[in-house]
C-alpha cells in the first residue's frame, strides 16, 4: 500500500581530485537505487563550494560509463577563475520519490501507541529563534499537527491540533492556516476569525483563542501587537483583543511582515512598502515581487520573475539594492517563504507537480571581502 511520497537527499563523497593543471578532471560515479534529479559540486578542503557542476539535472544530462555516470571539471570556479592547485572534493545528492509499501513498528511491550510524526501535506513553516523550525502539517493519523525542530534538526515535540471533524473549537483543525512569526517563545496561528498561541517549549496552548474583528488573509506580530490585513482592510490589535492605531499603506495589502524597524507590506501587484517611524514608503525594487520575507541585516528575500520570465530567488537591501539571486525550478511553485532575522539564510516550501511538498534552504556565504557572493543550497 502506498502510504506517502517524500523526498530523499543523499550526500555522496564521490572522489578527491588533486587539481594542479588546466586539464579537465574526469570522474565516474554510481547512483543509489533512486530515480530523481542530480546535483553535483566541487568543494575545497574547508568545505566551501567552489564550482557547481549540476543542479537538479536529469540522468540524461550525463554521459553513461561502464560503472556509472561520467562528469568532469575544467578547473574553473563559479566566477570563471582558475582554482588554486590542491585537493578538492566532489559532493552530490539525488532527490526523488520513495514508494512505501508498508510500515512495521517494533516496540517494547509497554509502548501502547506510536505518536511519531507522519506528515502527508506541509501547510506552513516558520523560523524559530536560534535556528529552529516550526511546521504545520496534515498527518496520517487524520490530525493536523504542530511540530518543532531545533537547530540540530532534532524533533523536539509534536502537538496534535485535532481532526477536521472535531466539534471542539480548541481542537478543530485549521482550514486556512497562517503561521505567524515566532516571538517571545510563542507560536501564533491564524485560522479564520480566531488567533491561537502555543508554547515553543512543549506545544501547549498558552492562551485561549482570540476572536478577531474579521477573517484576515495575512497578519504579523510585533511583541504583544498584531497587524491584520484583508482586501481593503488593515487593522492593529493587541493580544488582549483591543485595537491599536496604525495607518494603511497605499493600495491593497496581500501579505504583511514584521521587521526590526517596523513592517513590510506586499501588494497584490508586487509592490513592497515599508512602515517605519509612523509612515509608509515604497521600497524601489527593480522587480515586482511574488513572495517576500524580511531577512537578516536589513535585507529582503524576494521571489520574482526575471526579464526572461524565469522565476528566481533574490536578496535585496531594504533600500532596494540588488545583492544576489539564484534561479528556481520552473515546474515548482513556492507557497511559503520563511527567513530568520538572525541568520543569512531562507527556507522555501515548494509544491511539486506530483502534489508533494519540498523544503529547500538557501544561504549566502560571505567572501573574504565581506560581500555576499555565493548562494548555496542546504
Amino acid at each position: 500500500m502506498l502510504l506517502q511520497c517524500c523526498k530523499l537527499a543523499l550526500v555522496l563523497v564521490l572522489a578527491a581530485v588533486n587539481f594542479s593543471t588546466a586539464s579537465p578532471a574526469t570522474f565516474e560515479f554510481a547512483l543509489p537505487e533512486l530515480e530523481g534529479t542530480i546535483s553535483l559540486g566541487i568543494y575545497d578542503r574547508s568545505g566551501k563550494l567552489v564550482r557547481t557542476l549540476a543542479r537538479h539535472a536529469s540522468i540524461l544530462s550525463f554521459q553513461i560509463g561502464l560503472n556509472g555516470l561520467i562528469s568532469s571539471w575544467d578547473g574553473l570556479t563559479d566566477d570563471g577563475k582558475e582554482a588554486l592547485p590542491g585537493k578538492y572534493e566532489i559532493r552530490g545528492f539525488v532527490v526523488g520519490p520513495i514508494k512505501v509499501d508498508s510500515i512495521t513498528f517494533h516496540f517494547n511491550d509497554w509502548v501502547e501507541k506510536n505518536d511519531g510524526p507522519f506528515p502527508t501535506t506541509i501547510l506552513a513553516v516558520a523560523c524559530a529563534p536560534k535556528g529552529g523550525l516550526v511546521f504545520l502539517w496534515n498527518a496520517l493519523n487524520s490530525q493536523q499537527q504542530l511540530a518543532y525542530y531545533d537547530n540540530s534538526h532534532t524533533l523536539r515535540w509534536v502537538k496534535n491540533l485535532g481532526p477536521p471533524e472535531s466539534s471542539n473549537p480548541l481542537l478543530k483543525a485549521f482550514t486556512h492556516p497562517f503561521l505567524l512569526e515566532i516571538q517571545d517563545n510563542e507560536i501564533s496561528i491564524l485560522n479564520g476569525e480566531r488567533l491561537s498561541t502555543f508554547s515553543t517549549e512543549n506545544g501547549a496552548l498558552k492562551h485561549a483563542p482570540i476572536a478577531l474583528p474579521f477573517a484576515p488573509t495575512s497578519a504579523c506580530r510585533k511583541g504583544s501587537k498584531f497587524v491584520l490585513v484583508a482586501p481593503g482592510k488593515l487593522s492593529g490589535m493587541t493580544n488582549s483583543g483591543t485595537e491599536w492605531p496604525i495607518s494603511a499603506p497605499d493600495g491593497n495589502v496581500a501579505e504583511i511582515f514584521n521587521t526590526p524597524n517596523g513592517f513590510l507590506a506586499l501588494s497584490p501587484e508586487g509592490v513592497v512598502q515599508e512602515w517605519s517611524q509612523g509612515s509608509w514608503h515604497r521600497i524601489p525594487l527593480p522587480v515586482l515581487a511574488k513572495k517576500i520575507a524580511p531577512g537578516f541585516d536589513n535585507t529582503i528575500w524576494v521571489i520574482a520573475d526575471s526579464f526572461q520570465n524565469k522565476e528566481f530567488l533574490g536578496l535585496f537591501s531594504i533600500q532596494g539594492e540588488f545583492l544576489r539571486k539564484v534561479h528556481l525550478p520552473t515546474s515548482d511553485v513556492t507557497f511559503c517563504l520563511a527567513a530568520p532575522l538572525d541568520e543569512d539564510k531562507v527556507f522555501l516550501l515548494r509544491s511539486k507537480l506530483d502534489r508533494s511538498s519540498e523544503l529547500i534552504g538557501y544561504q549566502f556565504i560571505k567572501s573574504p571581502e565581506n560581500k555576499r557572493t555565493i548562494c548555496e543550497e542546504f
